[in-house]
């Protein structure tokens, strides 16, 4: 006898996950949060924060260069392993404030019931970018950069994500998928 294989379908676990660069914005209306300065003339009017995020770019890769102050480094991955390679864009629209861009590590990437965070990497990603940090960034500024992901082999984007953290109900955090 022939053991019997029947494969089970692939569930997406976020339908409504957003796709490659599309822009998730965070508005909020802090009450202290004034334009023009009270100092002016004119009567201050409340303005919103609005943060863009976007996921610009994803590619799997089986090594990155690093471009170092002195030379250009390979770096291949773990046994088993590959990379997943991110562009992130954040972009700061409007109101008064500075903001913080998120931290690397509130960027977790979501593949078959695991979840990844970003290595920590000093130097530009070659053919991708600078590495992504955490920055202060003012109204109409923008910053971005790479994130690199060490992941299974046998992850495919088809069934990966990438989840931006900041609120403390999961359910209610952006997710990109990464197809």
């Amino acid at each position: 006898s022939v053991p019997l294989v029947v494969s089970t379908p692939y569930i997406d676990p976020f339908p409504n996950a957003l796709p490659l660069n599309s822009a998730y914005h965070i508005e909020n209306t802090p009450n202290n949060l004034r334009y023009p300065p009270e100092q002016y003339p004119n009567k201050p009017a409340s303005t919103k924060n609005d943060v863009s995020i976007q996921i610009k770019r994803v590619a799997l890769w089986d090594s990155y260069t690093v471009q170092t102050p002195t030379k250009y480094q390979t770096v291949g991955p773990s046994a088993g392993k590959k990379f997943v390679i991110v562009i992130v864009e954040v972009t700061n629209y409007a109101g008064n404030e500075i903001i913080i861009s998120p931290y690397p590590s509130n960027f977790e990437l979501l593949y078959d019931g695991s979840n990844f965070l970003p290595t920590e990497i000093k130097y530009p990603v070659q053919a991708a970018s600078i590495s992504y940090t955490s920055e202060s960034i003012g109204r109409n500024e923008q910053t971005g950069g790479t994130l690199v992901y060490e992941v299974p082999s046998s992850l495919t984007l088809n069934q990966s994500y990438i989840r931006l953290i900041y609120l403390e109900d999961d359910g209610k955090n952006p997710v990109w998928h990464l197809k």
